[in-house]
């Protein structure tokens, strides 16, 4: 079998995340105080669902600055996956596919050993990026990497 050609796909922050997050955040905030205003609830309560919003809130800020990945290259070699920062720094990792739409695809992208385990990215893909060589990367991510290339920590799904 035959791996798939050299690609680099760019990938980049997505840019409404922020929205998104905020819209949410926002209209879990209205529905507690429509909640709030409508009905004879004790402040308890009250203060107990605002207090759960605001952890919620907290959490989903915090994890969301943790998973943002950096701008930077997804590099296929043919035979390997590099991750290429903005100053060209390379290092090797592995590339899982979780969804795939066509159009679209979603990767986890997982660090090889030795490096930081919370550098385990996720990354949403569009044909939009690259339509031209859309084709070779999903090639690419369909492609095996050769097994003394993976990193000890990395389970194969099945």
């Amino acid at each position: 079998m035959h791996n798939a050609p050299p690609v680099v796909y760019p990938v980049g922050r997505f840019v409404w995340g922020w929205a998104w997050l905020a819209l949410w955040g926002g209209m879990g905030a209205l529905g507690l105080s429509i909640w709030q205003s409508m009905g004879a609830v004790s402040s308890l309560r009250v203060i107990w669902a605002w207090t759960v919003w605001g952890i919620c809130w907290v959490l989903a800020l915090w994890l969301w600055a943790r998973e943002q990945t950096p701008d930077g290259q997804l590099v296929w070699t043919g035979e390997q996956w590099f991750w290429q920062d903005a100053q060209g720094a390379e290092s090797a990792l592995v590339v899982q596919l979780l969804l795939d739409a066509g159009n679209a695809m979603v990767v986890r992208i997982l660090p090889v050993v030795g490096a930081n385990p919370h550098a385990i990215r996720i990354a949403w893909l569009y044909r939009q990026r690259m339509p031209r060589n859309w084709h070779g990367f999903r090639c690419a991510v369909y492609s095996r990497q050769h097994a003394q290339d993976k990193p000890a920590n990395f389970v194969q799904d099945v």
